[in-house]
């Protein structure tokens, strides 16, 4: 069962061959892995306030391994 939140992250690594299109849908977050609410799209923030990207098709309550979660954004999706 899908959460509220998708995840997002700062910034974003391709998996494979890079894209030229930009964000694709097997982009993993890097760095630290952040809250969004789902269907928020304009100027994504996450919920702890930080700019991030949504990464398509990624719920936050899938673990995304090798990567942090956001401490203040897991207390606030709780």
């Amino acid at each position: 069962m899908k959460s509220k939140y998708m995840t997002g992250a700062k910034r974003i690594v391709a998996v494979g061959s890079s894209s030229a299109v930009g964000v694709r849908d097997d982009d993993r977050p890097a760095g630290v892995a952040h809250a969004v609410v789902r269907l928020f799209r304009d100027g994504d923030t996450a919920l702890c306030g930080t700019d991030v990207k949504v990464l398509p098709h990624r719920d936050w309550t899938e673990p995304t391994v090798g990567v942090l979660r956001c401490r203040e954004c897991e207390e606030l999706a709780a």
